[in-house]
């Protein structure tokens, strides 16, 4: 079960989970990259043209974690829930050696504030964006 608020001790790479107040160190893991983005800027697209053709790194939709729990759906606690499942995953993911990127709106507080985001040995956030342009350009 994801932590509500575990302290990171960064000096000594500790975890201190706060529900049972165990100490564990963290061996840094491969970096965990973020696709983010609004509703309908092209982060499915850019994950879905990834998908296959990187061995690189392990890809996550965090769309589809998103109904698993009703509880995830707490914006006053900038879903912190869902979050920690999502690094949780990685963590996991993460420990086949291999980079993690994850597909879905966040913005960088939402997990560089947990936990868990101290797995990782660096965190990366994309930004997509959709561009339009007219169609009657030079016209």
């Amino acid at each position: 079960m994801p932590t509500r608020g575990a302290d990171v001790i960064a000096e000594t790479r500790t975890l201190v989970c706060d529900l049972c107040g165990a100490a564990t160190s963290i061996d840094p893991l491969p970096p965990v990259l973020f696709i983010t983005g609004a509703s309908g800027a092209g982060k499915t697209t850019l994950y879905e043209a990834l998908v296959g053709t990187v061995d690189e790194a392990i890809l996550i939709d965090a769309d589809l974690l998103w109904g698993v729990d009703p509880a995830h759906n707490d914006a006053e606690s900038g879903y912190r829930q869902f979050r920690g499942l999502i690094l949780h995953l990685a963590e996991r993911l993460a420990k086949n050696g291999k980079a993690v990127v994850v597909e879905g709106s966040c913005m960088p507080d939402q997990y560089e504030s947990l936990g868990e985001r101290w797995y990782f040995s660096d965190t990366a956030y994309i930004g997509s964006s959709v561009q339009t342009t007219s169609s009657n350009a030079g016209s």
